[in-house]
């Protein structure tokens, strides 16, 4: 792959490639952090009026901080620097933005023989690619996670201090937020991530389909479902950008499968995929006829599929000026995205409620998502990674005297 930086996405990776035994097959031309959503839900003026895009108006990339080489990233670590204009338009240089090192990321896999109860093991290492921008009041830790299986993650943890302010004597939050401290309101609000995924799985030709895990057809008793214990996977080509406008469903484990019609796999006889696995994330509360609606509209939807065009890369449009994502595919509702170019823009978050532990200083909230192979290789890719090797460990002496 190759890493890129820039002052309102901040970090982005480009030309992402697996090694599939010599050959090398691509998977995405370029991922990034497309924009950013902060809405608060206190009605009440001043506060009518906070609701922040923090990529689109701040620029994440221009809040990133210089990374603490002993705390923000620890171990075997590669740091890079970038360059950014400043205020005045000036070129400065800003060091350590961005962190590359591996960390022990649990049981990659195992299984234990049930008659001779040996077991093989091994521990997953991930490839760390992180960030950390703070806008305002907030802390972002942005990462891309690359584990050994071919899964990639996108992980953010929230952190720093809430946006409060302050009550009158015996006031109360009024139903938009929780009293932290004395006198102090922290208010409900909720954040809103977009990913602009440019997929090139296998190459440039692909499709997207949703993958829902539905009852099986047939009543208790019948000859198709005799048990009535039946369900099965009911795949969904989007075939037109209209179509495409999708949203999570996790009562139907929903997933996004990319895959390329001119791949095919030798054992499904199917094209190759790799399919997005959502984060379980709330709606977009504010209401359409809002005044503030119409800049946030591409937040309606939770995955958004067009075909690709060099002047799309942001879901609000380049200056946030009620186009975008609404106005491109609404222009054209029907544009073929099946077997062509497609990008995939994905829409996720969490509500905060704030509590009494999040004041001061708040401890970190985390929302991620994950992009997984799906019959794209002829076998688990992580079965040649080697078990790790053990130092015997010492013979404790568990008793109870000194």
């Amino acid at each position: 792959m190759r890493i890129g930086f820039n002052g309102r996405e901040g970090l982005v990776i480009h030309n992402v490639n697996y090694n599939d035994t010599g050959t090398v097959r691509p998977l995405f031309y370029r991922m990034s952090l497309a924009e950013m959503f902060i809405p608060y839900g206190d009605p009440r003026p001043p506060y009518h009026r906070k609701h922040v895009f923090d990529s689109g108006q701040y620029g994440v990339g221009f809040s990133t901080n210089s990374l603490n080489a002993q705390l923000d990233c620890i171990g075997e670590v590669h740091f890079f620097n970038t360059v950014l204009n400043n205020k005045d338009g000036e070129a400065q240089e800003v060091e350590r933005v961005v962190c590359v090192h591996e960390e022990d990321a649990g049981i990659l896999w195992k299984h234990t023989d049930y008659r001779t109860g040996k077991s093989s093991i091994t521990r997953s290492q991930r490839l760390a690619i992180t960030f950390i921008a703070t806008v305002g009041n907030y802390d972002y830790v942005f990462a891309w996670h690359f584990y050994q299986d071919g899964s990639i993650e996108f992980h953010v943890k929230l952190t720093g201090i809430l946006s409060t302010h302050l009550l009158a004597v015996n006031a109360t939050p009024a139903g938009h937020g929780s009293i932290v401290f004395p006198q102090i309101n922290g208010q409900y609000h909720q954040h809103f991530f977009c990913l602009r995924l440019d997929a090139e799985i296998d190459g440039n030709q692909n499709s997207v389909a949703t993958s829902d895990v539905v009852p099986g057809p047939g009543e208790t008793g019948s000859t198709i479902n005799p048990y009535g214990q039946a369900f099965t996977n009911e795949r969904t080509t989007l075939r037109t950008a209209g179509q495409a406008r999708t949203k999570i469903a996790p009562e139907r484990s929903r997933t996004w499968v990319i895959t390329n019609p001119q791949s095919v796999h030798p054992y499904t006889k199917q094209p190759v995929g790799w399919k997005l696995m959502p984060w379980a994330s709330p709606p977009l509360l504010l209401r359409n006829d809002s005044p503030i609606h119409p800049q946030a509209e591409w937040m309606d939807f939770n995955t958004w599929v067009t075909p690709y065009h060099d002047d799309q890369m942001f879901p609000g449009g380049y200056y946030l000026n009620n186009s975008g994502l609404p106005e491109w595919v609404g222009r054209d509702e029907n544009a073929n995205i099946e077997n062509t170019d497609v990008v995939l823009w994905h829409n996720f978050g969490l509500s905060h409620v704030p509590r009494v532990e999040d004041f001061p200083v708040m401890p970190e909230e985390h929302v991620s998502i994950m992009l997984k192979p799906y019959n794209f290789f002829k076998e688990n890719p992580a079965l040649d990674v080697r078990a790790p090797h053990f130092v015997p460990s010492q013979n404790f002496n568990w008793s109870s005297e000194k």
